[in-house]
């Protein structure tokens, strides 16, 4: 079944053309085109394990495809960017970074200069 809601038309247009993605052996997304349009709401269901979440890290950019391309507005993507974010499942600290990193992340990402998330 396919809805289709009229919305604002700002954001980014994300396109997955052909994408397979593996992990060891065992293809996880295999030739999967699709396109969102900006401002269009998309809702990935399935059951545990069946690639959502492996499609939204793709569009992240934080996990590369073996093969075909993900794009964001036309431009491949090649890793992860600030015109693109992914919010996890589950609570989690990025474990590369100290505790006072992992609290400012969100308010970095939105663009406030760093003497300003300390202050918050």
């Amino acid at each position: 079944m396919t809805t289709t809601v009229s919305l604002d038309t700002t954001g980014m247009r994300l396109r997955l053309n052909g994408v397979r993605i593996s992990y060891g052996d065992r293809a996880v997304i295999d030739r999967l085109d699709l396109d969102v349009a900006p401002g269009e709401i998309l809702v990935l269901v399935g059951k545990s394990g069946c690639g959502k979440s492996t499609v939204l890290r793709a569009l992240a950019g934080l996990r590369t495809p073996q093969g075909g391309t993900v794009l964001a507005d036309d431009a491949i993507v090649t890793g992860p960017s600030a015109d693109r974010a992914l919010v996890f499942q589950d609570d989690a600290l990025l474990p590369w970074r100290t505790v006072r990193q992992n609290i400012e992340l969100p308010l970095r990402l939105r663009g406030l200069p760093r003497g300003k998330r300390k202050e918050r």
